[in-house]
């Protein structure tokens, strides 16, 4: 089977994380402030006994049980059968010093700048190429994440108007334009 082809991608927990971001009552809340700078300081910790960044997400009030299970499974590589199992050390070093960024950046906005999280897949499958782009923009913060194709775990796809693409269809010798393609 194919793996997934370039793709823009905005799983629902991206979707939870700018819902997050953008709930300035929430914010107001000192408890919340405090909630995340304890994410940060988790974050910060790089030695053997630090927390495990799937319950850094748990404890940040990111993930339902299905989201769990993927992102456990597939991008954190629980069972050894994850997305990037080869190059899974700097998955988890970029993920723990991107997301640290991330939220020292919206405390540094005094938790006002909202966020608008990307997945992109691209690339050959097996690359070494994982990172995170941050772009600090006057009324958001884009954060993408930029990862290399991965296996295809189903082979069912609904559109997704909110993101178009416009490529050249070689078949026909026309351009296409039309929703992404997304599993389900």
């Amino acid at each position: 089977m194919p793996g997934i082809p370039d793709w823009i991608m905005k799983p629902k927990v991206f979707e939870r994380m700018e819902i997050l971001s953008r709930n300035t009552a929430l914010w107001q809340s000192q408890v919340a402030r405090d909630k995340l700078k304890a994410v940060v300081a988790d974050l910060a910790d790089t030695s053997t006994t630090a927390k495990p960044i799937i319950d850094i997400a748990k404890g940040a009030w990111l993930y339902d049980a299905d989201s769990t299970e993927h992102f456990h499974r597939h991008w954190l590589n629980r069972d050894k059968d994850g997305y990037w199992k080869n190059i899974q050390n700097q998955v988890d070093a970029v993920l723990r010093a991107g997301m640290r960024q991330v939220c020292e950046m919206f405390i540094a906005s005094g938790y006002s700048r909202p966020f608008e999280y990307l997945w992109v897949i691209s690339g050959a499958e097996g690359s070494t190429e994982w990172r995170m782009s941050i772009c600090e923009g006057p009324s958001q913060v884009t954060v993408i994440f930029q990862t290399p194709q991965t296996k295809a775990t189903t082979t069912n796809y609904v559109p997704y108007p909110p993101i178009t693409v416009v490529k050249y269809d070689t078949t026909t010798n026309k351009v296409v334009i039309k929703p992404m393609d997304f599993p389900v």
